[in-house]
């Protein structure tokens, strides 16, 4: 994004789903967002094009991520 790469990954648990992002080289501040679905994911999905506009939206709110500080958490 931006000619900045980034990683990315998610897990689930029961009723939500954590994304985590990262720069890919010297990472530094950690993007957290925690998406809570009940028990139906069935018209939801991670994908790079959600996970793009996640970074542009942290970002927007004031993520660092060359930064070193806490976890950004951010609620979408």
């Amino acid at each position: 994004m931006d000619n900045i790469a980034y990683r990315w990954r998610s897990s689930g648990n029961d009723g939500w789903l954590d994304v985590y992002v990262e720069l890919a080289e010297a990472p530094c501040q950690l993007l957290y967002e925690q998406i809570i679905y009940g028990s139906d994911l069935s018209d939801f999905s991670i994908t790079p094009a959600y996970v793009a506009k996640l970074i542009k939206t942290a970002l927007d709110q004031g993520w660092s991520p060359s930064q070193y500080g806490p976890n950004f958490r951010i609620t979408t």
